[in-house]
């Protein structure tokens, strides 16, 4: 009888440290399984942002007025370049004429304040140039500009940029690449 007690308590005993260990072995597994999660997630963020693309002005190249005599608009030539490591797709642009103090210009005589969007429907790979050509009536060579861009990256999120383009001295300030 006391061998038969005895086993049974040791049965008891083995079953309910097996149960503890059982227990334990969940905790850890679903531990385990939530941190895996979270590197994955931690992982395909830094893809995405790997792949993002950032569009900014071309700053070694001064932006160019070009007279057209036989129009009314000027055009505003402005070299961009996708610093970033994804395609920019779909990128457009938008000028708008500044006063020597950086303010918007409000009462420019014969010039526009903001120049109507030009859009490149294809691709700028990663560290590629391209050229905008924006209507610029009336604008002059050395004019003061903000320059605001919007493009898509390959999962079709919008991102936008922004620059001040001032002619005295000629070179392009306030470069911000901004959040979607």
């Amino acid at each position: 009888m006391i061998v038969a007690d005895v086993a049974a308590w040791i049965t008891a005993g083995a079953t309910a440290v097996l149960a503890a260990f059982a227990i334990v072995a969940a905790i850890v597994a679903w531990r385990t399984l939530v941190t895996e999660r979270e590197n994955l997630s931690t992982a395909q963020e830094q893809l995405k942002g790997a792949q993002r693309p950032v569009v900014v002005p071309r700053t070694l190249e001064h932006p160019k007025v070009v007279d057209r005599p036989d129009s009314a608009n000027n055009i505003l030539e402005v070299a961009i370049e996708n610093i970033g490591p994804g395609l920019a797709l779909d990128i457009s642009a938008k000028a708008t004429l500044l006063d020597a103090a950086g303010m918007q210009s409000t009462n420019a005589p014969g010039c526009v304040s903001s120049v109507p969007a030009a859009v490149l429907p294809g691709a700028t790979g990663a560290w590629s140039t391209t050229r905008l050509h924006l209507r610029a009536s009336g604008w002059k060579e050395g004019a003061c500009f903000r320059l605001e861009l919007e493009y898509k990256d390959v999962s079709g999120s919008r991102r936008h940029s922004r620059a001040a383009y001032y002619g005295d001295p000629p070179q392009w300030r306030e470069i911000k690449p901004g959040p979607p």
